[in-house]
């Protein structure tokens, strides 16, 4: 797992994940609430060839047919989440929302093919 603040590299779908943080960071910022936004972000390595991104945003909770796949859930984004949620499956992954067990707000967690890299290793080798 990530330490907050560090810096991470990572071997993956880019432009896939690029579309996935862009839509759900939009959407973690759209409804977090009043006042200063607080939106989170991980990445952590889940299997040899597997990472899962995260992105927790503190505001409104989302509806239980949104959680169940039943409604389009927080569609303010471009993309929107039904369609971040298709992509992801494209691409051999996995999408789910959920409720944080300590407080408001939403967890989305999607899972792609891909490693985090040893950014140290990839400076010191000049890459």
């Amino acid at each position: 797992d990530a330490l907050p603040g560090k810096q991470m590299a990572i071997e993956a779908d880019i432009a896939a994940v690029q579309i996935v943080l862009r839509n759900l960071l939009d959407n973690g910022f759209t409804h977090a609430g009043d006042g200063a936004a607080r939106v989170e972000v991980s990445v952590a390595q889940v299997t040899a060839r597997r990472l899962a991104l995260s992105v927790r945003d503190h505001g409104h909770e989302v509806q239980d047919a949104a959680l169940d796949g039943e409604s389009e859930p927080l569609v303010n984004s471009a993309f929107g989440l039904r369609s971040v949620m298709r992509l992801v499956q494209a691409r051999g992954g996995t999408f789910s929302m959920s409720r944080p067990e300590d407080g408001p707000g939403t967890d989305v967690r999607v899972e792609l093919p891909g490693r985090l890299l040893d950014t140290e290793h990839r400076t010191a080798a000049g890459r």
